[in-house]
């Protein structure tokens, strides 16, 4: 009896997974990564601690269609509404995949938050996850390639305007 229980509890677990992966996929419009395994990224020490300091730095990184700052109309209009935000500053920094096609998908969290910091962050998580998705690829070897790039909010009172990448 005791391993029919264990055994359920196993499957239950591994259903739970299974169905935590289908739905992050189905949040980003089915994203899939053009090669596996990825082999690029941009030139980030914390990109290099989360996905493997083997990758190797593109000729060009990925870039957002007009430049930064057509990004940072983006964020400055979709600031955090949460009163936690208020009179606080602080910086997140999230990682993605930008694939050869430039759609953009695996969002994560890089920077290590506790407390009120850790749930602001997943809030600008949610929020970059909406972003437009219009990224150029980065390029090796004259080839479109998928590149992880990351993303550096310095979040103040909630404003998201202030966002940079690697160019």
């Amino acid at each position: 009896m005791r391993k029919l229980l264990t055994l359920l509890f196993n499957l239950f677990l591994l259903t739970l997974v299974a169905f935590g992966q289908r739905g992050k996929i189905d949040s980003l419009q089915g994203f899939r990564a053009c090669t596996i395994p990825v082999v690029y990224a941009v030139n980030d020490v914390i990109l290099k601690d989360q996905f493997g300091k083997t990758l190797s730095v593109p000729e060009t990184n990925p870039a957002f269609k007009g430049d930064v700052d057509e990004l940072k109309k983006y964020f400055a209009a979709n600031p955090l509404t949460d009163p936690k935000a208020k009179d606080l500053g602080f910086r997140v920094h999230i990682g993605f995949l930008v694939n050869c096609n430039g759609q953009f998908g695996n969002l994560i969290i890089v920077s290590k938050g506790k407390g009120d910091l850790d749930i602001l962050a997943k809030q600008v998580l949610s929020i970059a996850e909406k972003m437009p998705q219009n990224w150029v690829p980065a390029m090796a070897d004259n080839k479109l390639v998928d590149c992880y790039q990351i993303l550096s909010f310095t979040v103040i009172d909630g404003a998201l305007d202030k966002v940079s990448y690697r160019k």
